[in-house]
């Protein structure tokens, strides 16, 4: 089977005009002009080749697929997503899940949370979970008036909100003091005398004290 971009005229003329000189050399000399149509030929392609096509024809394409949402400042692959799902956006615009199209289009791990998801009013809605690093304003700007075209008249958007977990690595220390104190009484002994016998003693206590976080424990 011939491949159009390696057919040649002369390959598809019946054998009674390939046979003919003139009809011949005229095929050759137009050929190399009926080649260069030919290459060009895979133009006209527009939907499946639209990863190909420059940033100004996808930006025309915007227009012509009234992609309503659409800005100019939006990186050129979400420009080709936008117009890429734009016919099958419009057929499901006004619903929840053409405000989740659009958020996914825009910024990546976004949820559309109806109301009754997160303790919310009636009628309100908003678009959160997003775990991934956080875009610039103008794609919150945009992802906004995106979310406004897409929703339907009664609903309300509550925010945007992103979520966050750090990691921080907590160090603890501590200290003990031990304090201790022995304390001998009675200090001195003075001499006894008299009649009676004497009978003499001391008494030693010894106690430590410990303080821990400011209190005395003994």
């Amino acid at each position: 089977m011939l491949k159009l971009q390696e057919t040649h005229l002369l390959d598809i003329l019946p054998p009674n005009l390939a046979s003919d000189p003139i009809i011949s050399n005229a095929a050759k000399a137009i050929d190399a002009e009926l080649t260069a149509v030919t290459q060009l030929s895979r133009t006209v392609l527009i939907l499946a080749r639209i990863d190909e096509l420059p940033e100004e024809v996808i930006d025309l394409l915007a227009k012509q697929f009234k992609v309503d949402f659409y800005d100019a400042n939006t990186p050129l692959p979400r420009k080709r997503e936008l117009v890429r799902t734009s016919i099958a956006w419009h057929r499901i615009k006004g619903t929840p899940a053409a405000v989740q199209q659009v958020v996914d289009t825009l910024i990546d791990g976004a949820m559309v949370q109806e109301y009754w998801e997160y303790g919310g009013k009636p009628y309100f809605f908003k678009v959160g979970g997003i775990k991934d690093p956080l875009v610039s304003s103008k794609t919150i700007d945009a992802t906004v008036r995106a979310i406004y075209v897409a929703k339907n008249t009664r609903s309300h958007l509550d925010g945007i909100t992103f979520v966050r977990r750090p990691k921080v690595a907590a160090r603890l220390s501590t200290a003990t003091y031990v304090h201790k104190r022995i304390q001998v009484t009675p200090r001195t002994i003075g001499d006894s005398s008299g009649r009676a016998s004497i009978k003499a003693s001391t008494t030693v206590r010894i106690f430590k004290e410990v303080k821990i976080d400011g209190r005395l424990a003994q």
